[in-house]
């Protein structure tokens, strides 16, 4: 089961933009969707949506930071659907809207973002 854990990890950190349901996930690892959900939080402290969620706003916030996107785009690009439901899991995960981070990292001094960017300091 560790190893089907781990390759459910691979794909919902790589793969954060497809539509990842718990019944796709097991069927992609070849195993049992309880399980794989009971080992999964076990692992990693988080069920697999959960973790999704976490992915894909750490991939917004790169992307609010690094480009003028437009936050319908930013939600797009990292598997959303709806912007009702960006904002929400965004705010949910990260404490501020997708507008609120982008305007805070924007008052970031410029070498501060610089290592944030390389992930030797929190963007936040």
């Amino acid at each position: 089961m560790d190893v089907a854990v781990g390759v459910a990890e691979t794909l919902l950190r790589e793969d954060f933009s497809r539509h990842w349901t718990l019944e796709r996930l097991a069927r992609r690892v070849a195993c049992n969707r309880t399980d794989l959900a009971r080992s999964f939080q076990h692992v990693y402290g988080h069920s697999p949506h959960q973790y999704l969620a976490i992915s894909r706003a750490d991939q917004a916030k790169l992307l609010l930071a690094t480009t003028p996107w437009r936050v319908e785009e930013v939600a797009n690009a990292v598997g959303y659907r709806s912007k009702v439901s960006f904002y929400r899991n965004f705010r949910r995960i990260t404490g501020m809207t997708p507008d609120g981070y982008r305007r805070r990292w924007m008052l970031t001094e410029p070498s501060i973002r610089v290592l944030a960017l390389l992930g030797r300091v929190s963007g936040e």
